[in-house]
Formats: C-alpha cells, structure tokens, sequence
C-alpha cells in the first residue's frame, strides 16, 4: 500500500489484539479450558502462518495484499494473545525456574526464527521467485514448530 512500509504496520497488526486479547483473558479467561487456550491457539496459529504467502501470493493489487497480510496477522495477535497469556500464567504459578525457562524459550524462538530467515535470504537472494519461496519455507518451518508445540503440550 502506497506510503506505508511493513515495518511500520505489520507490528502493530500482530501486538494490537495481541495485547487487547490478554486484557479479555484476564477477566474470562477461566470459561476456556487451558488446554483450548495453548493446543487451539497453536494449531490456529499454525494455519494462520501455512496460510499468510498464499494469501498474499495470490492477490493482484499491493493493496489487498496488504489489507490481507494485515488481517491475517491481527487475527494472529490474538490467537498469540491467548497462547501467551496462558503459557506465562501457567508458569507463574510454578517454581520461578519455571518462568525463567519460558522467558528463555521466548527468546531463543525468536533468535533461531531470525537465523532462519537471513540463513534463507543467503541461500535463496532477491528476486520475485525467491522472495515467495523465502516466505514460504519459513512460514511452513513456522507453521510445523507450532503444530509440534501444540502436539507436545
């Protein structure tokens, strides 16, 4: 969309339901059960993500590519929202080690998701082709941690 950059957008599209999400979860969340929150929300999350470069792939104009990257990952902050909050206040009622290991999970998730993507934007450089299958191989590596994520649960 002309005069945006992702960069700038996208952030807030995954954290803003993100964070009204967890403000719900807070007052009801106890009618889910904690199992619907973390296996559900994984496995929507999982199809968000497989979906996210078919989706904008298919599309002709930057403008509905945009407002459906956007949608896609709003409906992602809150499905994030709902996995986050459960996963933190599970741990919160455990042993502080316990805590200390999810923090550390969070962070090294997002330092091997960010290798990942510049060891594929080394193998696979620039063009139209390329930038599809980067998207794709990450999207679909993303998609199968969080279908394994659910399962182990």
């Amino acid at each position: 969309m002309e005069g945006y950059s992702p960069t700038q957008v996208y952030g807030f599209a995954n954290n803003g339901l993100l964070c009204f999400t967890q403000v719900v979860l807070t007052v009801y969340g106890h009618k889910l059960s904690n199992r619907f929150k973390i296996q559900i929300g994984f496995l929507v999350a999982s199809l968000l993500m497989a979906s996210l470069p078919f989706t904008s792939d298919s599309l002709r104009t930057s403008e509905s590519r945009f407002a459906v990257t956007f949608g896609v990952l709003f409906i992602n902050g809150a499905v994030n929202g709902m996995v986050q909050a459960q996963v933190f206040g599970q741990a919160g009622t455990l042993p502080e080690k316990y805590m200390g290991a999810v923090m550390l999970g969070n962070g090294l998730s997002g330092i091997i998701m960010n290798s990942i993507k510049i060891l594929l934007l080394l193998l696979l450089p620039g063009g139209d082709d390329n930038i599809f299958k980067n998207e794709l191989i990450f999207c679909l590596l993303a998609s199968f941690w969080l279908i394994l994520c659910a399962v182990g649960f």
